[in-house]
């Protein structure tokens, strides 16, 4: 036996027809019967094409200073479901989601069951912006009370809202609070903590010091 594709124009003695594209086939078989040479009549064959794989990459999370970028996949229509996922290209994996990333640019790889594969809209994660100084003034010492008030004037670095807080000595430590002044203190050495709205935090120390004996 016999057989072909085109209609009867070229002829394999394989029955099998691989690596074939999408498109229309008509499939021939020369066969013998009593003696004679037979010929089937044609049969369509059509070989569908899955339309394309198409995706959204979305910055789900920023990066802070506590935790890493996310990366969600989302929308996958096309291809042939499941569909598994690459941030490098080489390691595959079911989950549409990739956490813990740095600062940089990815772009994700989606293969589907017949390994076809594409890639989604590129993703940066910018870098944090951490808080790096803090500039300093106090008031006069009051000579009733012994006490001043602190201000800090001007935080180098940070992103968005800024918190204000002193860690040491414990016994005037504070909780965190927007405002960057902290009346009612002794002459001697804080240490303060700003932290921003990634979770960035800096310490420095500020020394008032005494009235003059």
């Amino acid at each position: 036996m016999q057989y072909s594709i085109d209609n009867g124009v070229t002829f394999s003695n394989s029955s099998i027809f691989s690596g074939l594209s999408a498109g229309n086939y008509d499939v021939v078989v020369n066969y013998s019967f009593g003696g004679n040479a037979c010929q089937t009549i044609a049969q369509p064959v059509i070989i569908s094409e899955n339309p394309p794989i198409v995706a959204s990459a979305e910055l789900s999370a920023t990066l802070t200073c506590t935790t890493g970028g996310l990366i969600t996949i989302t929308s996958v229509t096309g291809g042939t479901a499941p569909y598994t996922y690459s941030i490098d290209g080489v390691n595959f994996q079911s989950g549409n989601s990739f956490s813990g990333l740095d600062a940089g640019t990815y772009t994700i790889s989606i293969q589907d069951d017949n390994d076809c594969t594409s890639i989604t809209n590129q993703i940066t994660i910018a870098p944090v912006n951490p808080p790096t100084d803090l500039e300093f003034s106090h008031t006069p010492i009051d000579c009733a009370t012994n006490t001043t008030t602190i201000s800090i004037t001007n935080t180098i670095g940070g992103t968005g809202t800024l918190e204000y807080q002193i860690i040491v000595p414990a016994l005037d430590a504070t909780a965190y609070q927007t405002s960057n002044s902290f009346s009612g203190l002794e002459p001697g050495t804080y240490v303060f903590q700003v932290r921003d709205e990634n979770g960035c935090e800096y310490s420095e120390s500020y020394t008032v010091a005494p009235l003059p004996t």
